[in-house]
């Protein structure tokens, strides 16, 4: 089956690598390789990457933090998201897209950004298959697996979720049971819902998604 993939992916998987590892250690001046926080309502969004002045950054990880008490729920509303002092150029735009992940809109990353040669020809072509899956909808495992093109694989499907480097970018909190159940996520249930509800999920009241929700 075709997936949707959103135009800013589209053709990158032919395109060379905007920066090779070569290339991060002499670009500049003054290619750095960081860890930046920033502070959201649904916990700490911490970032590594490779960042260069008049250079867009070089993503190497995102990782999501939880937090402890409710999350915010309300579908499509502004973050407010808190940037690092003094983000200007790539790091103001990458808290823009970041807040637009978070607001559940499609991925405004193009592909280059992100290092995706630090993981298997399998686990790419499923988390490039997720990334069409739009605001609003979730995919069993399974049915990720077979657009892949590898049915039956389910099971490898949830352990390329588990190692997902770019959760929020790649969005496999949208990634549930087949039964409707969430199942699991990193950051734990509570969050995985959270973000869902945010983005036009509706559940019943058994706490299963609703299949209207299901992608095609």
């Amino acid at each position: 089956m075709k997936t949707d993939i959103p135009w800013a992916w589209k053709g990158a998987l032919r395109k060379e690598r905007e920066f090779t590892r070569e290339e991060e250690a002499v670009v500049g001046p003054g290619p750095r390789v960081e860890k930046i926080d920033f502070s959201t309502p649904f916990g700490i969004v911490t970032v590594l990457g490779v960042f260069s002045p008049g250079h867009r950054p070089r993503l190497k990880r995102i990782e999501l933090s939880g937090i402890e008490g409710e999350y915010p729920v309300g579908a499509g509303e502004s973050c407010s998201f808190t940037r690092p002092v003094g983000a200007a150029g790539g790091l103001e735009e990458l808290s823009r897209s970041l807040d637009a992940c978070l607001r559940g809109e499609a991925p405004s990353f193009p592909l280059p950004w992100l290092d995706l040669e630090t993981v298997t020809p399998f686990q790419k072509k499923i988390l490039v298959t997720l990334a069409g899956i739009p605001r609003g909808k979730v995919i069993s495992y399974g049915t990720l697996a077979a657009r892949a093109g590898f049915p039956g694989a389910a099971r490898a499907v949830g352990t390329a979720m588990a190692r997902n480097p770019f959760p929020l970018v790649i969005p496999c909190h949208r990634v549930i049971r087949s039964s409707g159940e969430p199942g699991r996520f990193g950051n734990g249930p509570a969050l995985k819902r959270a973000l869902l509800l945010r983005e036009g999920v509706t559940f019943d009241r058994t706490g299963r998604v609703n299949r209207s929700c299901f992608a095609d």
